[in-house]
């Protein structure tokens, strides 16, 4: 969710909220005026070169930057690929959710089916699921891990790089 602080003596700051954090940010990087993940970046190579005022164009903006990190930027995770090549090799098509047609809160319990989630395990080893916490094995240290939760088994499977590395109960009904 996007939102703009106007100061008393005009400063604009526009904050932009994303679903994780970096850590590694707050530490090292006190200047920052935003909440997201890889504020550093976001904050040298965008909001310090890009002159915005308003947040439609703070949104176009952010979106023709997003665009040029994904075109340009190889990750070790993806076989040194960028992330729109990956992409583009993916047999599969990326479905979003209408804005119109937004979810009601709190959803009812499924009853069958499998979730998957992707979480980044962090230096403590723990695996955060909607609030709750699982120890998850040395070898997730600092890596990104998938989670299936499947409803039928009331089990949460941990996979590494397609393999699985440990499983839980999870009752969920």
């Amino acid at each position: 969710m996007e939102k703009m602080d106007c100061r008393a003596n005009g400063e604009v700051i526009l904050r932009v909220r994303r679903p994780s954090r970096s850590n590694f940010c707050e530490r090292h990087c006190p200047f920052i005026k935003m909440d997201s993940p890889g504020c550093c970046h976001y904050q040298q190579r965008f909001l310090d070169k890009v002159a915005m005022s308003s947040m439609s164009q703070q949104r176009q903006e952010s979106l023709a930057f997003e665009h040029r990190h994904n075109s340009a930027y190889r990750y070790s995770k993806i076989k040194r690929k960028t992330p729109l090549k990956a992409l583009a090799g993916i047999e599969k098509k990326l479905v979003f959710p209408s804005k119109s047609h937004a979810p009601r809160h709190p959803l009812d319990k499924p009853e069958e089916g499998c979730y998957h989630l992707v979480r980044f395990i962090r230096s403590d080893c723990r695996l955060n699921i909607f609030g709750e916490m699982f120890s998850a094995p040395p070898e997730t240290q600092y890596e990104y891990v998938v989670t299936t939760i499947d409803v039928k088994e009331q089990k949460l499977k941990l996979f590494l790089d397609a393999i699985q590395v440990e499983e839980y109960n999870y009752q969920l009904r």
